[in-house]
């Protein structure tokens, strides 16, 4: 089952977004506070993150550079604040999407749906050498993730690969 993390301070909405998204089929972590959000995302591993921007301790922007750091999972920033600078800052921390509040539920529901929930592999990260029995030689080992189908992924993951690979034994020809 897909577990989505709701960081809201908001005690009422978190709830409300609890309730949506489990009647939609997700497991659901409510978070109230940016502080507490890395600790919990090491340790439960969610597919997908509702992040508001105003929080309690680090921000939403702070937490989503951090989570973004760390993992490629999605992340849909949910707040009031609706100007442009705000949007463009979110999304170039990290945000795969961007939804001012107030907010359709079903909406939010359908964009997680159609977007961010369907499992798809992630970029290609490097793990360590395994030894491929039929050549008996020294090839590095990939490991897929869970990622999402934003229009930046596919830069992202370009980047990566080549990053990936650059770090190899590899030669890469043109």
């Amino acid at each position: 089952m897909t577990l989505i993390m709701v960081v809201d301070d908001d005690q009422d909405l978190a709830e409300m977004l609890g309730i949506v998204l489990t009647g939609s089929g997700f497991e659901v972590d409510l978070v109230n506070s940016g502080d507490q959000v890395m600790n919990i995302f090491n340790s439960h591993q969610p597919d997908l993150v509702l992040l508001d921007v105003m929080l309690p301790g680090l921000s939403g922007i702070e937490v989503c550079k951090l989570i973004r750091d760390k993992s490629m999972v999605p992340i849909v920033m949910l707040t009031a604040k609706s100007d442009s600078y705000d949007v463009v800052k979110g999304l170039e921390a990290g945000a795969d999407d961007y939804m001012v509040k107030p907010f359709n539920p079903s909406e939010l529901v359908a964009r997680i749906k159609v977007r961010y929930a369907v499992p798809i592999p992630k970029p290609l990260r490097r793990c360590e050498s395994v030894t491929s029995p039929s050549t008996r030689s020294h090839t590095p080992s990939f490991a897929m993730e869970r990622r999402s189908r934003s229009p930046a992924w596919s830069l992202i993951y370009s980047l990566r690969l080549q990053k990936s690979l650059a770090g190899s034994s590899l030669e890469m020809r043109s």
